[in-house]
This record gives structure tokens, C-alpha cells and sequence, in this order.
């Protein structure tokens, strides 16, 4: 099991050097990744790439902040419990990766880096974001998936330019209105956390294209979700929904639903409208066997999976 767990590495950091590479300028891409903390720290000018996957690292030296010259930072994998202010100093950081450690929160000075692309910190034990989080306005990828997070600031709205946010299994209740504002948001995940209902202001996200909400206590289907014309795929599967409304029929681009777990009755005639629906999941619902032939006339091509 250890040699698969050291290969599983070895892969995983060959992969995302060679991914880098091919995001960075032509002029950076050849540039060294620094795998000693240490090493990085002795030459600050030159890291470009700081990769301590794995290191076992438990501190993030106040020193991060004189890398000023660098884009990647791979810190996951460790046993980190915070990270110092002086993160803010790193300018040009473009992705940052904290994942799997012990970190409980973020240092405002984090809304400093202005041209961050990609901050995932997911499985570690945050509870909230800052509010200065607004201010990340390259930022396109959120990754904050098993963490302890019960609500986001109002402020997520401010960044414009999101198109992947992932809170899946953290302890959120709701979520603000001005999720409406991200709308260049392609994917939103939500499951498993306690959200009784979606925001209204969903219907903003015009280019969403994949919506997760498993795992809830939702208790309806926002009519809303019919706006969502881009929207492909659709999981609200283990929650308390019982109707569907008919709304969904505008989604024209729905190409998967899954309805699984949930105590549903009936389907609405406005679903024959989604031409694009290749697969819909009812399994464990409370669909009569009477209705399965009705429902599969409303879409003949489709794979519809029944609760018988």
C-alpha cells in the first residue's frame, strides 16, 4: 500500500509541473520547482515554482513573503495550521494550493493577490472566509470542499470573475443572494451541507452548466432553475424535495437530472420540452408504477431510471 501511495505522488507532482509548464509565459516555462523549503528560502529571486507536496512541513515561515517572483505554490499534503500575513506580499502568485493540511483560517492579506487564479484549500478546517476574499479579481477556481465552513460573506459576489465554486461537505444553511453576481460561474458545488433552500438570485447565472445540491434538506426546486439555460447537468439527489416544478422545462439544455432520495410524486408534462435530456434518475422516489409510462413518452430517448 505504501509503494501505490509513493507512485500515486510521484505521478500526481509529474503531472502538475508538466501542467504548469504548460500554463506559464514561454520565458518561465522551464523554470525549476524548488521542493526544499529551505532551498527556496536561500534563493527568493529564482522560485518560480515551490512545490513542498508531501513535506511534512507543520509552519509556513513570515520568509514565503520574499518569493516575490512566484506563481505556483503547492503546500498540500502537510500538517500547516495557519498562513502568515505575509502572503499578501506575493504579487504575482497565480495558483495556490493548500489542501489537506490543519488550516482553521485565512489571513485577510490574502485579498492582496490580485492576479491568484486558483485557491484550493479543501479538507482542512476552516470556518469562514475573510470578507477581503472580494478583492481576488483574477480569482476563476474557489476549491473549499470538507471544511467546516457555515456560512460565506456576502462580499463572494464581488468576485466577478468565479467560475468554479466548490463547498461541498461543510455546514452551510444558506447561501447569499449575491451568489447572483458570479456570473461568469460555470460549476457550483453544494452537497452535503444543510441548505433548506437555493437563492433566488441563481436565475443570474446564465453560463451555469453544472449545479450539485446532494445531500441537503432542501425542500423544493426553486422555479428559478428554469432561467439556468446553459445549465447541463442537475443533482439534487438525498434531499426533501416533493415537487418538481414546471419551470424545469426551460432549462433546454438539461442533458442530466438526478432526482434519486427524494419523496417526488410526479414529474411535470413540461419536461418533454428538454430535447437534450439523456439520462434522469427517479430511483427511490415515490413515482407510481402506473405513471413510468407517461414519464418516459415525455422524453422516449432518454434513460430514465425508475424506482422499481
Amino acid at each position: 500500500m505504501k509503494k501505490i501511495k509513493i507512485i500515486s505522488l510521484i505521478v500526481l507532482v509529474f503531472f502538475n509541473i508538466n501542467f504548469v509548464s504548460a500554463q506559464l509565459p514561454d520565458s518561465l516555462k522551464n523554470a525549476k520547482p524548488y521542493i526544499s523549503l529551505n532551498e527556496a528560502l536561500a534563493n527568493p529571486d529564482s522560485v518560480i515554482i515551490l512545490d513542498l507536496l508531501n513535506s511534512e512541513i507543520e509552519e509556513i515561515p513570515a520568509e514565503i513573503g520574499n518569493l516575490k517572483n512566484v506563481r505556483i505554490m503547492y503546500l498540500y499534503d502537510n500538517k500547516i495550521k495557519a498562513i502568515p500575513p505575509e502572503i499578501g506580499n506575493l504579487e504575482f502568485l497565480q495558483e495556490l494550493y493548500l489542501d489537506r493540511n490543519q488550516i482553521t483560517e485565512l489571513p485577510k492579506e490574502i485579498g492582496r493577490l490580485k492576479n491568484l487564479t486558483i485557491l484550493s484549500i479543501s479538507h482542512n478546517n476552516l470556518n469562514s472566509l475573510p470578507k477581503e476574499i472580494s478583492t481576488l479579481i483574477s480569482l476563476k477556481s474557489l476549491i473549499l470542499n470538507d471544511n467546516n465552513i457555515s456560512y460565506i460573506p456576502q462580499t463572494i459576489g464581488d468576485i466577478a470573475s468565479l467560475n468554479v465554486l466548490d463547498l461541498t461537505n461543510n455546514k452551510l444553511t444558506e447561501l447569499d443572494e449575491n451568489i447572483g453576481n458570479c456570473v461568469f460561474l460555470e460549476e457550483l458545488k453544494l452537497s452535503n451541507n444543510n441548505l433548506t433552500t437555493l437563492p433566488k438570485s441563481i436565475k443570474y447565472l446564465q453560463i451555469l452548466n453544472k449545479l450539485s445540491v446532494d445531500e441537503n434538506q432542501l425542500v423544493e426546486l426553486t422555479p428559478q432553475i428554469g432561467n439556468l439555460k446553459n445549465l447541463v447537468s442537475l443533482s439534487v439527489y438525498g434531499n426533501k424535495i416533493t415537487v418538481i416544478p414546471p419551470e424545469i422545462g426551460n432549462a433546454k439544455n438539461l442533458e442530466e437530472i438526478i432526482l434519486q432520495g427524494n419523496p417526488i410524486f410526479s414529474i411535470p408534462s413540461e419536461i418533454s420540452k428538454l430535447h437534450q435530456l439523456k439520462y434522469l434518475d427517479l430511483s427511490n422516489t415515490h413515482i407510481k408504477k402506473e405513471d413510468m409510462k407517461k414519464i418516459q413518452g415525455y422524453n422516449p430517448s432518454a434513460i430514465i431510471v425508475f424506482p422499481f
